[in-house]
């Protein structure tokens, strides 16, 4: 499996880089989130952006390597201002379908 693409959609969220949205998920992705499900790339945009503005001070970190087999890919997140302090830690579950993220399941981890 070609780890780039996925790499590439974490810097999407940590690195706030919106401009790679287009090149990395399918132009009819979905995300589906606890709190909300976005289609395609505009929503998947003003999801992104709306969760940044809301927590301007927070940032992703990868916990442990990405995995990935076949078409699916995990990879594991910390979202908080910094290492130090207490942070949201979930999962990502990614399907990939020509090259592209189809699919982003978003699972949070219990507090």
């Amino acid at each position: 499996m070609d780890f780039d693409i996925i790499e590439k959609h974490f810097s999407i969220w940590r690195d706030k880089k919106l401009s790679l949205i287009q090149e990395v998920y399918a132009i009819d992705i979905e995300i589906t989130d606890p709190h909300a499900i976005a289609h395609g790339h505009q929503e998947a945009e003003a999801l992104i952006t709306g969760l940044q503005a809301k927590f301007p001070e927070r940032r992703f970190r990868l916990r442990q390597p990405i995995e990935g087999h076949h078409h699916i890919a995990r990879l594991f997140w910390a979202f908080g201002p910094d290492e130090e302090q207490e942070q949201v830690t979930g999962q990502d579950v990614l399907i990939l379908e020509n090259g592209k993220i189809a699919k982003l399941l978003i699972f949070i981890d219990p507090q």
